[in-house]
């Protein structure tokens, strides 16, 4: 039970933190589906298990304090369904890779700050 201010700052200082952990794997899973789309048996599976994990980052971010996080999964997830949309093995990796890589690159200023 949290009695006092300095308990609720601290437990959502947690959640964050946990928030930022957990976010980790997922950008690690975003990446691991972006790079296997070319030999992937079934890209559209890929990309739509991709889309879930950058959806609930953008939703995250929103909600924990990060908007910069919750900006960079909701690109990548643009991107993503515009790929779908396409035929996931038609249309160009390209943007989704750069859109991952910025995603990465935000998640790691994240950590560091």
């Amino acid at each position: 039970m949290v009695d006092r201010p300095d308990d609720l700052d601290e437990l959502l200082a947690g959640m964050r933190d946990g928030f930022l952990d957990t976010s980790a794997s997922r950008v690690d899973a975003i990446a691991t589906h972006a790079a296997g789309l070319a030999i992937a048996a079934d890209p559209s599976a890929s990309l739509a298990g991709l889309i879930r994990e950058a959806h609930t980052l953008k939703g995250g971010g929103a909600i924990f304090g990060f908007p910069s996080l919750g900006d960079a999964g909701g690109r990548v997830e643009s991107v993503a369904k515009s790929l779908l949309a396409q035929g996931a093995a038609k249309g160009d990796p390209g943007p989704l890779h750069a859109a991952v890589a910025e995603l990465r690159a935000v998640l790691a200023e994240l950590r560091r700050t």
